[in-house]
């Protein structure tokens, strides 16, 4: 009974020690061809603006969904082209600066490939947070270039995307664009590590009763 409980004690902690799920990895931009994200007519400028896969397509939430000042909200400019995101209006041709943004996809759809562009302070650090379907998150950072820096990332074997989310800091970021996503179907779930170490105890318990039997059931033909 020992080294049966011994050997699913270590298989679990191995199992414990290794993530149920695979990774979300950094991309390089333009690799897939993803469907770029358009504007859906009339301007938009809220705390979450939406726009669509294509022309049409399946909606886009962009924004953060919990803030309450101006130059909290967002803004997608007006047409059904390319959805480009800066921050609300102040006057004319003058917005708000950008601090951190969310991008997900509506009625809970998940994604296999995002690719952004960002424009805004040279040299402004950025935090990337993204969560998969599993619930699990993955941070990437980077750096803004001069002009227009684009980041793509992407998944490994049977997860998806359920949310980017971004956050800059020693800097802004002005304009969002050319954001391009591949909704993807996700695979079977793979179980979580708690329910790999119940599993493996239970072999490990099963096993044994069944050594148990057998044992009892010679002792008992020798006394016959």
């Amino acid at each position: 009974m020992k080294s049966i409980l011994k050997a699913a004690v270590a298989a679990s902690a191995l199992m414990l020690a290794q993530p149920a799920w695979s990774n979300i990895v950094e991309a390089t931009p333009s690799d897939e061809n993803g469907i770029l994200v358009h504007g859906t007519g009339p301007v938009q400028e809220d705390q979450v603006v939406e726009g669509q896969l294509g022309i049409g397509g399946q909606q886009v939430n962009i924004g953060d969904g919990d803030t309450s000042a101006p130059a909290d909200e967002y803004r997608m400019q007006q047409g059904q082209g390319q959805a480009t995101v800066t921050g609300a209006e102040i006057s004319g041709n003058d917005y708000y600066d950008m601090q951190s943004m969310n991008i997900w996809l509506d009625d809970g759809t998940n994604y296999s490939w995002i690719e952004l562009s960002l424009f805004g302070d040279e040299g402004a650090d950025l935090h990337f947070i993204l969560t998969d379907n599993f619930g699990a998150t993955f941070d990437f950072y980077g750096e803004l270039l001069d002009g227009e820096t684009k980041f793509a990332f992407t998944v490994e074997d049977d997860q998806l995307i359920a949310n980017l989310f971004w956050e800059v800091t020693d800097g802004v970021v002005t304009t969002v664009k050319q954001i391009r996503i591949d909704p993807g179907v996700a695979g079977p779930a793979v179980p979580e590590p708690s329910t790999w170490a119940m599993m493996l105890m239970g072999f490990g318990a099963a096993g044994y009763a069944m050594r148990r039997r057998r044992r009892d059931g010679s002792k008992l033909a020798q006394v016959a």
